[in-house]
């Protein structure tokens, strides 16, 4: 948070260091990251966002940060879950790590 802002005024960011400082990154991100897996090359970093609606339910959005160039693609979406009474299935999203092809 800004130094003398509220407590409810968070601007979170991402830090991206190594052993060299020279390297360090930083990017201002919308949204705190909970969840997230770097992939093994190190060059993008997988995360999941926990959209609240505006009928308090979470949407989870499946997203990868390039970090070298700072930019964010959404993959993937799930809808909140549905009451335990619905024929519908809900859908989990988690992230397990990456594959290498």
């Amino acid at each position: 948070m800004k130094k003398g802002g509220p407590f409810s005024e968070v601007h979170p960011y991402l830090v991206v260091a190594n052993s060299d400082p020279k390297a360090q990154k930083q990017f201002p991100l919308k949204f705190a990251i909970g969840r997230a897996a770097p992939s093994p090359s190190g060059k993008y970093l997988a995360y999941v966002e926990d959209r609240v609606t505006p009928n308090y339910q979470t949407e989870r959005h499946l997203w990868v940060k390039d970090l070298a160039l700072g930019e964010d693609k959404e993959l993937f979406a799930v809808p909140p879950p549905k009451p335990p009474t619905s024929p519908e299935p809900n859908v989990a999203l988690s992230i397990l790590g990456w594959i290498n092809n």
